[in-house]
């Protein structure tokens, strides 16, 4: 009887891309009872698994609870597929210039553009007014 089990092909792939931390969150031989259960039920083909190895990519630089430095971390594997995270949309990291990147440019103007750069400068001058005032607030004592 051998001591290593060995697991199918399309788990294995989705094994490699999941996030290991927190360390021993994911336990392998539930993870692959999961994905069997799931497979079956969906009937997972073979483009399916390359949709779902490019999701959990995805997911690793996107999704927010799943930087490094955050405490939490991702979920195991058998819980992602136990619940069927796939099918679930999830939180993003903010991106600030996202919007900007993402809209055409022949919708906006160059006078619409320059106002929005506008109010973006007067929202960061005042939040440096902010974190100014706090600071001086503090060196006081009053906060």
């Amino acid at each position: 009887m051998p001591l290593e089990k060995t697991y199918s092909y399309d788990f294995e792939r989705i094994y490699r891309v999941w996030p290991m931390w927190p360390k021993g969150r994911t336990k392998k031989a539930l993870a692959a009872k999961a994905f069997e259960s799931a497979k079956k039920e969906f009937e997972f083909t073979p483009s399916d698994i390359d949709e779902l190895v490019l999701l959990i990519e995805r997911m690793k630089k996107d999704r927010k609870s799943w930087q490094k430095g955050n405490t939490y971390g991702p979920q195991g594997l058998q819980v992602w597929l136990n619940q069927r995270g796939w099918l679930d949309e999830y939180e993003t990291v903010k991106r600030s210039h996202k919007a900007f990147i993402d809209q055409p440019v022949e919708t906006e103007t160059p006078e619409q553009i320059a106002q929005k750069m506008r109010l973006q400068q007067e929202r960061f001058e005042e939040a440096r007014r902010q974190a100014e005032l706090r600071k001086e607030m503090q060196r006081k004592g009053i906060a």
